[in-house]
């Protein structure tokens, strides 16, 4: 009943309910069918009405959404056998979902997905200017907090930034003469853990 509320229409679905019922179990009389059924035609038409549930703080679909993992366990190994494996998406074994999606990793391009954007110098130099920016609020008068918050980060964060910044305005570096090891990182010596509150 409730598979049949994501995919009957929801004035037919009654009725498709208790057509399927009588098939596969014909000792349910119709009142007992509609009876255990009520709650999943009353979501039904809840969702066709365009309503939302609040669910953990979110809105969600009225009609029942079962977890993958329930199915399998109802299901059990006797009705999801190897054979169907390939044909499942959602109720095919957890090992072999996250092989399928290892296989289809390895084929995916990111650069040409648009994921990776950005290259070094473009992200050092948007790192420079949070930097400065960071810096400069903070000589407004701001607090460090009040800072991490004009920027979108915890007050730690932000009084790091301005202590970068501070410290790159006292020992400026030529430009080409950061080093970076072979992985591609910044080789430097992070800044120490403990900052004043003077920066």
């Amino acid at each position: 009943a409730n598979a049949l509320s994501w995919f009957a229409n929801p004035k037919a679905l009654e009725s498709e309910i208790i057509q399927t019922a009588k098939t596969f179990t014909p000792s349910l009389t119709q009142r007992e069918i509609q009876t255990y059924t009520k709650p999943i035609l009353k979501r039904a038409q809840a969702a066709a009405e365009g309503k939302k549930y609040l669910w953990e703080g979110k809105e969600v679909d009225p009609r029942y959404a079962f977890r993958s993992e329930t199915l399998r366990q109802w299901l059990g190994n006797e009705l999801i056998v190897p054979e169907l494996w390939p044909e499942l998406r959602a109720l095919a074994p957890k090992d072999v979902i996250h092989e399928r999606k290892r296989e289809r990793d390895k084929t995916r391009n990111r650069v040409t997905e648009g994921r990776y954007q950005k290259n070094r110098e473009d992200f050092l130099n948007t790192a420079d200017n949070r930097r400065e920016e960071a810096l400069r609020l903070r000589e407004e008068g701001l607090t460090w907090k009040e800072v991490g918050e004009r920027l979108g980060l915890l007050e730690g964060a932000a009084k790091k930034l301005g202590y970068r910044a501070q410290k790159k305005k006292r020992n400026p570096e030529p430009k080409g003469s950061r080093k970076r090891s072979p992985h591609g990182r910044d080789t430097r010596e992070p800044p120490q853990a403990t900052l004043r509150g003077d920066i």
